[in-house]
């Protein structure tokens, strides 16, 4: 992978992919802390998946989201990468055993 392009809080990342010269590998599909904390109407951009995978050959990754909910909605969108950070941001013993088991409910 040589190239990644957050779309954090991009209403419409194919206006913006159309202007690039050379398209990323991987579009990243971003609501962002804030948007989740001070706007919960704001939905993660699950839409956006097909949308930019109908239209360029590139990985999607969504973040933003941190529950196993969330999550599975991004798998079941048809993400290629779900980038999550809450549960394992801070490094403690049980952070192999949290991931462990993420992963274990999410498939």
């Amino acid at each position: 992978i040589d190239s990644m392009v957050d779309m954090m809080n991009v209403e419409h990342p194919i206006k913006i992919l159309r202007k690039l010269k050379k398209q990323p590998n991987v579009v990243v599909l971003h609501r962002g802390v804030d948007e989740e904390t001070y706007n919960r109407d704001k939905p993660i951009p699950y839409v956006q998946i097909n949308k930019v995978r109908a239209s360029y050959d590139v990985l999607i990754a969504i973040a933003g989201g941190d529950t196993i909910r969330e999550v599975q909605r991004a798998v079941f969108n048809d993400a290629n990468i779900v980038i999550v950070w809450k549960e394992f941001y801070q490094r403690s013993a049980q952070t192999s055993q949290i991931a462990e088991e993420f992963l274990r409910v999410i498939k």
